[in-house]
């Protein structure tokens, strides 16, 4: 696992802010992760910008630069963009860790980049278990901060209780 501070300069990452807390197209998603969540109020909203390495949103090219940065600071070679998407969690009145979860079941690299400052933090596993998932890292939630780990790890969101929204750019790489 791997974290780094500061990736894009103040300008672009305010700019970035600006477009999508502004007019910004989010589609609704029932769950946080994925369509079996056990948990109540596991909703998010969704934003697909990339998915097999074609853009799939008119909002692509604006977010390009910082998934070019965000590669340019991994050592992987050769990335193939398996998906790259914006996530949003909405404020909610008490703290709820969503359901562990893999992006994809074959073998992968994810970074996770956080838009905005939020007390919505990402819960990283040791190993999936029946139901018993026992907590390896807490990647705290900071502005411009992004966090590379590999794709198999398990790992949730969590809603915002202080913050009116958490987003974060998921990127999966193969």
């Amino acid at each position: 696992m791997k974290i780094i501070d500061n990736v894009i300069d103040d300008e672009y990452s305010n700019y970035l802010n600006k477009i999508v807390f502004e007019k910004f197209p989010w589609y609704f998603l029932n769950t946080s992760a994925y369509e079996n969540e056990k948990i109540d109020f596991s909703y998010s909203f969704y934003h697909i910008l990339a998915e097999d390495n074609k853009d799939c949103s008119n909002y692509s090219q604006i977010f390009y630069p910082l998934i070019l940065k965000c590669l340019s600071l991994t050592n992987l070679k050769d990335c193939f963009i398996k998906r790259a998407r914006l996530g949003l969690i909405t404020k909610f009145h008490k703290k709820i860790v969503h359901s562990p979860h893999i992006d994809y079941k074959e073998p992968h690299s994810t970074i996770l980049y956080y838009l905005n400052n939020s007390d919505g933090d990402t819960y990283f596993y040791k190993e999936k278990e029946t139901d018993n998932y026992d907590v390896k890292f807490i990647g705290n939630y900071k502005k411009n901060r992004m966090i590379l780990f590999d794709g198999l790890t398990y790992h949730s969101s969590s809603t915002p209780c202080y913050n009116n929204q958490r987003i974060v750019l998921n990127i999966n790489l193969s």
